[in-house]
């Protein structure tokens, strides 16, 4: 009975309802309400509910739910509010450390703590995270770093969101940029709000969760290498069942440009038709599966060499199982597309391609190269199995190993890239320059190296890039950094390997930025491998016949032949 009061009458109802019965013993002279017994009864009932309900674990059913299917219309002028995490400050994780040793490390007591509302417009597809008052409340956080993922029936992940400052225009928005000059403008303002403009394709509900990775972003000129994450036990600032209504691309008025993702993740596609329309779904039924929450996979301080529940339940990868990757058709336009265009799974992906590298046949032989170090190697053999499978002979690729920008000099450029003939060389290197360099005598000569500061990191780019055009070395592409699952090396505080999304996201704006100022192509990955982001094997590499890196590998062939006209 208690349960069922509290559905149909929660606390905010029977206030309402016993301000209206104390109305009738309202003295005009007076103006207040006289105290009355039925609104104490009302109260102590209501308050009695709650904490009851509270003790038992239960939450407002209207507000989550084990487990969420699509709907079939979503109200798209109606501002959603998202349920933040219930923050316990019992549970921090941080040992002996004092908050005074916290605050200097940049981590914070709780960035939750920090946030005033988390909203959704589903009629802009943007979800805002409002921060509260420097000027109300002691802030500490006051430049945070957010990664975002929507999961459900398709995946959709951000760890670049536009902010508001205080100390500009409200409307203003400002996002990292890095020009030639490597400033940071984002430097000594105060985030008032922090905005994720999301694209899915499907209207539907979607889980989201936000974790705050850092209290305070890195500036250009930060020295990160003493900066701390967020505590691994409380890193995520979103109820474990907050969802949205979201609205798919087709039905969405976005009001400005935003390009089309050629791909996504989707969820249990075995249980539907190979192609997928950009229909919305309707409720759960028949083949259409209930949808689960994918909360962020990492590795938790004291699980290195621990099995226990608790860290299985945080690393387990059965989490990314339901998921494989479509694409859409191509020619899809830049915007927004018609419900008539469909996506496409991965082997009718691979007969597409596979029928254009045959058109090769007669024209002259080609050369991919990639250039970099594990992640560089594991795309090169991941091609090179498509390629065997396929009988390609006209496209041939080989690895060239360089751990950081320095390393891509000119006797690399001459000997591996020029006098090898590769053309076309797809180069990315920005994990070893974040890493922690194991000190065995194979490295010997690269400790003390890492981690670089990202000026010097857009030194090393910039003089890479300079040589590779000084050289005339064609067919040269940058390719987007992956990012790496965290773990112990990166909680520690302070840490001991700092390949987060905080540095490598740095490194990637770095080689994006000058990749244009010189007119080198930029292969951005990031909407296959950043919504599975966490589901690394070892925490650092996705495996050589796992499902992202065939993904990468295949979409990386296709943009190279679509270069050259087929």
């Amino acid at each position: 009975s208690i349960y069922l009061i509290h559905v149909f009458f929660p606390l905010d109802i029977f206030l309402i309802v016993a301000d209206i019965m104390v109305d009738v013993q309202y003295h005009p002279q007076r103006r207040q309400y006289t105290n009355s017994l039925f609104r104490r009864v009302l109260w102590t009932v209501a308050t009695i509910s709650k904490v009851i309900l509270w003790h038992w674990g239960v939450d407002h059913p209207l507000q989550t739910s084990e487990q969420v299917s699509f709907v079939t219309s979503v109200s798209t002028n109606v501002v959603e509010t998202i349920l933040l995490r219930h923050v316990d400050d019992r549970d921090r994780g941080t040992g002996s450390i004092s908050v005074d040793e916290l605050s200097d490390l940049g981590r914070s007591r709780g960035l939750a703590n920090e946030i005033e509302i988390i909203t959704h417009a589903p009629d802009k597809a943007e979800i805002t995270v409002k921060f509260k008052s420097s000027f109300d409340v002691a802030r500490s956080c006051l430049n945070p770093f957010l990664v975002g993922r929507l999961s459900g029936p398709f995946l959709v992940h951000s760890s670049r969101w536009e902010k508001v400052m205080f100390g500009n225009s409200r409307n203003q928005r400002s996002t990292h940029y890095f020009g030639e000059e490597g400033k940071d403008f984002d430097r000594e303002l105060i985030v008032d709000a922090m905005i994720w403009k999301y694209q899915v394709p499907v209207s539907g509900v979607y889980f989201v969760e936000i974790d705050g990775i850092l209290c305070n972003d890195f500036l250009f000129e930060t020295d990160y290498k003493d900066k701390c994450l967020e505590d691994s036990n409380n890193f995520r600032i979103t109820h474990v069942n907050a969802s949205i209504n979201a609205i798919s691309l087709s039905t969405q008025f976005i009001g400005e440009e935003r390009n089309l993702s050629p791909g996504y993740w989707a969820w249990s596609p075995q249980n539907l038709n190979s192609s997928l329309g950009t229909e919305t779904f309707g409720p759960s039924r028949g083949n259409i599966p209930n949808f689960q929450p994918l909360l962020t996979r990492y590795q938790p301080i004291g699980c290195r060499f621990n099995n226990d529940e608790r860290c299985n339940t945080a690393l387990s990868l059965k989490r990314f199982d339901p998921y494989e990757f479509f694409f859409f058709e191509r020619n899809v336009p830049s915007r927004l597309f018609s419900d008539s265009h469909k996506m496409v799974n991965m082997e009718l992906k691979e007969d597409e391609i596979k029928s254009r590298v045959h058109l090769m046949k007669n024209a002259d032989a080609s050369k991919y190269c990639f250039v970099g170090s594990s992640h560089a190697r594991i795309l090169y053999w991941a091609s090179e199995a498509y390629l065997k499978k396929w009988n390609a002979t006209n496209i041939i690729v080989d690895y060239i190993d360089a751990k950081f920008p320095r390393h891509v000099n000119d006797e690399l450029i001459k000997r591996n890239i020029i006098e090898s003939n590769c053309t076309k060389s797809i180069i990315s290197v920005g994990q070893w320059a974040a890493a922690h360099v194991p000190r065995n005598r194979k490295f010997m000569n690269l400790i003390g190296i890492s981690p670089i500061r990202f000026p010097h990191y857009f030194l090393e780019v910039l003089n890479m890039m300079r040589s590779l055009k000084a050289l005339n070395a064609t067919g040269v592409h940058f390719r987007s950094i992956h990012q790496n699952t965290l773990g112990d090396v990166n909680f520690d505080c302070p840490p001991t390997d700092w390949r987060t999304p905080p540095v490598l996201d740095r490194f990637t704006d770095i080689i994006h930025n000058l990749s244009d100022v010189y007119n080198f192509p930029f292969i951005d990955t990031d909407f296959i491998a950043g919504p599975m982001w966490d589901s690394n094997h070892d925490l650092m590499h996705h495996a050589t016949d796992g499902k992202v890196t065939k993904t990468e590998a295949l979409f990386i062939i296709e943009r190279l032949l679509v270069e050259d006209g087929y």
